[in-house]
């Protein structure tokens, strides 16, 4: 799957939009997407995922001619900072039309989901088994 189309199903997902391929893919939009599926919401939800495709578009079409090296790495990154920040951007807006609908609990569900992407969670430390020490070797 391209770098493109894997990432507008990421943020397409959230939303129910008219004419939009992209989608859950079952053909029902989740909980989250039938909250945020509010008419006049989508054309600037729309807005937002056009422009992230148009800008990660570049770069993932040079990334598909190079071998695998340091230019390669650099324009992956590249690319996945751009669909990060327009989760973000996307995520943000969802967050303010809810916000203006009225609906407090999807607003913070997306506000949410920002504040994961900014401060991931951080991994519980790894437990270290020490040995317990016997009793020849305590003297």
């Amino acid at each position: 799957m391209k770098l493109t189309t894997w990432w507008c199903m990421s943020l397409a997902a959230l939303v129910a939009l008219p004419g939009s391929a992209e989608g859950s893919g079952a053909g029902t939009p989740g909980p989250t997407a039938q909250r945020l599926s509010v008419p006049a919401a989508q054309p600037a939800l729309q807005a937002i995922l056009e422009d992230g495709r148009a800008r990660v578009a570049a770069p993932a079409a040079r990334i598909g001619a190079l071998p695998d090296g340091a230019e390669r790495q650099a324009l992956l990154g590249k690319a996945v900072e751009i669909k990060r920040q327009t989760e973000i951007e996307f995520l943000r807006a969802a967050a303010r039309i809810a916000r203006e609908r009225g609906d407090l609990g999807a607003a913070q569900q997306a506000e949410a989901r920002v504040e994961i992407i900014l401060h991931p969670p951080r991994p519980a430390p790894a437990a270290v088994e020490r040995p317990v020490p016997t009793e020849s070797a305590r003297r």
